[in-house]
């Protein structure tokens, strides 16, 4: 069993020349929400996973935004997984 691990990268909104604020930022997401919505919704596999892949960097430009290191993310992944775990989910082994 191969674990797979993931890079998480916030953007680095200064040198990609963005001129982002929180709020666009927050509503990035809410729009990216609606979009993969709309792309489960209509069956359509790769403009889902696209779309979800979109949600997760504007979550993370967010947080970027609001100073959080993504050591941080990381470690509260475990706490997440534990959180599942006593609310009696069982995550899927592969």
């Amino acid at each position: 069993d191969t674990e797979v691990k993931i890079l998480l990268r916030p953007l680095d909104l200064e040198k990609s020349n963005l001129n982002v604020t929180l709020i666009k930022e927050l509503d990035k997401c809410t729009e990216e929400h609606y979009e993969f919505k709309k792309g489960a919704l209509a069956g359509d596999i790769d403009n889902t996973i696209e779309e979800f892949w979109d949600s997760v960097q504007t979550k993370l430009n967010v947080m970027g935004l609001m100073g959080i290191p993504t050591n941080l993310i990381y470690r509260d992944l475990e706490k997440h997984i534990k959180k599942m775990n006593t609310r009696g989910y069982i995550f899927k082994v592969r």
